[in-house]
């Protein structure tokens, strides 16, 4: 269309955009032999529809991780009780998980892999990983860091 500013095009209005159709994997329902967990038919790499074998989760069987540890049993009251006590943990649950934000990553680096200069970057941890909690301010003479930049203390 001509406008007194010169040639413009009227894009939004064409109607003749065309529209992704929607990517659908079907059910994750197919079960790893070897570790148990889902998986969606178009992930196999062996094996019958009705029988598929997989080896992307565990490498069929290659790589197993052990269970998670059961939750503790005073986490699992405060999550599941109906206590004063555990609703106030409840409701303020999400801000305890924010508190571990601002904490040091401890653990023992495997710096055989971390300092590659080719390849992908590895961050290998040996044994636990942790979190360090520091006081809420630095002592006398030193430099604030982690949490302690983010705490003003006006009195």
């Amino acid at each position: 269309a001509n406008s007194k500013h010169g040639n413009t095009h009227n894009m939004a209005r064409k109607g003749t955009l065309s529209f992704t159709e929607r990517h659908d994997l079907g059910r994750m329902n197919n079960i790893c032999r070897h570790c148990q967990a889902r998986m969606w038919v178009s992930e196999k790499n062996g094996g019958m529809v009705a029988n598929p074998d997989f080896s992307f989760c565990c490498g069929k069987g290659k790589y197993i991780v052990d269970p998670l540890a059961e939750i503790p049993e005073l986490i699992t009251n405060l999550l599941r009780g109906s206590d004063a006590e555990s609703k106030e943990f409840r409701s303020n649950l999400r801000a305890y998980n924010s508190a571990l934000g601002f904490t040091l990553l401890g653990c023992n680096l495997d710096s055989t892999v971390a300092n590659a200069r080719v390849g992908a970057y590895s961050f290998r941890i040996h044994g636990s990983l942790y979190h360090r909690i520091r006081a809420l301010h630095p002592g006398k003479g030193e430099k604030p860091k982690f949490a302690q930049i983010y705490i003003h203390d006006s009195g």
